[in-house]
């Protein structure tokens, strides 16, 4: 299913994570999750529900590490 502007469905380097090796990847409707392979949990995205955890419902554009 595509879109009228498909770039925004392909992947992309994120450079916050540059230095992390990513096991998994989760990915919902505006928002994203990834497993490093120390099994630290990144998140980032849109937020409306509070669905990274990261305590608001603010958009999170940068990965910040989920406690």
């Amino acid at each position: 299913i595509g879109s009228k502007d498909d770039s925004y469905h392909k992947p992309t380097l994120n450079e916050y994570l540059n230095n992390e090796f990513v096991i998994d990847i989760s990915c919902g409707g505006g928002h994203s999750l990834v497993l490093t392979n120390y099994g630290e949990v990144y998140a980032w995205g849109s937020n409306k529900r509070g669905h990274i955890g990261n305590s608001c419902n603010d958009k999170q554009l940068i990965p910040f590490k989920v406690k």
